[in-house]
Parts: C-alpha cells; sequence; structure tokens
C-alpha cells in the first residue's frame, strides 16, 4: 500500500506541476498575442501615416508644378514685355525725328508760301 500512497503523491504533484507549466505557457501565449496585436495595430496606422504623408507630399509636388507653370508663364510674359517694349523704342525713335522734321518742314514751307 505504501506504493500505491507514494505514486498516488507523485502523481498529483505532477499533474499540478503540469497544470503550473500550463499556465505559465498560457501566460506567455496571452503576452504574445497581445504583443503581436500591438504590433498589428501599429502597423496599421503607420501604413495610414506613410499614405496620408505620400498624399500630402503628392498634392505639394502638384502645387510646386503649377507654380512653376505659373512662373514660367510670367516669365515668357515679361520677356515679350521687354522685346515690345524694345521695338517700340527702335520704332519711335526714328518716327519721332521724322515727324519732327516733317513738323518743321511743314511750318517752314508754310512760311515760304506766305512770303510768296
Amino acid at each position: 500500500m505504501m506504493s500505491l500512497d507514494y505514486l498516488e503523491k507523485f502523481f498529483n504533484e505532477f499533474t499540478e506541476r503540469l497544470e503550473s507549466y500550463r499556465r505559465s505557457t498560457e501566460v506567455l501565449i496571452n503576452e504574445k498575442v497581445s504583443a503581436l496585436n500591438q504590433v498589428q495595430d501599429l502597423n496599421e496606422n503607420l501604413e495610414g501615416i506613410v499614405e496620408l504623408r505620400t498624399k500630402e507630399l503628392h498634392d505639394s509636388i502638384n502645387q510646386l508644378k503649377k507654380t512653376q507653370k505659373q512662373l514660367m508663364n510670367t516669365e515668357k510674359m515679361s520677356t515679350a514685355g521687354q522685346v515690345v517694349s524694345g521695338m517700340a523704342h527702335r520704332l519711335n525713335t526714328p518716327l519721332g525725328t521724322a515727324i519732327t522734321m516733317s513738323t518743321f518742314l511743314s511750318k517752314e514751307l508754310q512760311k515760304n508760301n506766305k512770303g510768296l
């Protein structure tokens, strides 16, 4: 009988140890699952942040391209204005001289015609 008591005691202690290991393992598994869920949540948040930043960068690039196009058009208009201004100056100088001379000659002719 004594050996049966010994076996029963050994079996009970073994069962208690197994239950203790099972509880410890369950706690570890739950901790790992919790950590994995946190990592997944962080990844989802990070993906959202990356998506938002990517959209912001695309919007910035589009705005920069639009501004660049406007700046190029402004430069073209400025250059065209300078060309037109230069041409007007080149035309006005001889025209001004011609008008001045024709006015002077017209007055001189009128004086001469009155004198005749």
